[in-house]
């Protein structure tokens, strides 16, 4: 598959994590309107690259080692694995959502308190160390794919969350504790599905190894 494929698909399924960025991005837009969504999406997207490139810089030379391939996949299963539990037994409490008509502070106010929360949220990290490692892994790219991978990926999460902060008034209304909960719990099951697939991927790495 095409990398600018690969990355589209993959910004499909994380536009639909409901975690502390989508609820600010949803009331941001709904609270100071869709030029303030935008530029909190931005914020979010360029958190979002400043861990790509930290994660990839800093250990993609250790995803060649057969040795860090098993250890990683085994502990980043163990993760996704707990966090596909977390999901399934998550909380459905929707946010409060108040409009507000008038908001004074700039728009670049909104871009740091974007990159600021999803920065510091720990899940953020763990997704996209789960994220690389995988693709590094089971991916024969090469350098302009690497590139044209994470182009996309990043662009196509950036209209996605663009396209959030406009429907963000309908969003915030049909968004109900049902309908969260029905989200977190497919959320859960895929992330088993991911959990199960890299502990495969340890296990032949492990015979391999043994060979």
């Amino acid at each position: 598959m095409h990398p600018i494929v690969e990355g589209f698909l993959l910004a499909g399924f994380l536009m639909f994590f409901v975690g502390p960025s989508f609820f600010y991005l949803i009331s941001v837009g709904i609270e100071h309107g869709f030029k303030k969504g935008v530029s909190f999406a931005l914020g979010i997207i360029l958190s979002d690259l400043l861990l790509i490139v930290i994660i990839y810089n800093g250990l993609s030379f250790l995803f060649e080692n057969l040795l860090f391939q098993e250890i990683f996949s085994l502990l980043a299963g163990i993760t996704i694995f707990v966090l596909g539990y977390r999901y399934l037994n998550k909380s459905a409490k929707k946010p409060s959502l108040v409009k507000v008509k008038k908001e004074t502070a700039p728009d670049f106010i909104y871009t740091i308190k974007g990159f600021a929360i999803n920065l510091i949220n720990p899940f953020t990290g763990l997704l996209w160390i789960a994220i690389l490692g995988t693709i590094s892994m089971e991916k024969n790219f090469e350098g302009n794919d690497y590139i044209m991978f994470f182009s996309s990926l990043a662009l196509f999460i950036f209209i996605f969350d663009i396209l959030k902060a406009y429907l963000a008034n309908k969003l915030g209304q049909i968004l109900n504790e049902k309908l969260i909960r029905r989200i977190n719990r497919v959320l859960g099951i895929v992330f088993f599905i991911v959990s199960i697939r890299l502990f495969y991927f340890a296990y032949t790495l492990w015979v391999e190894n043994a060979v």
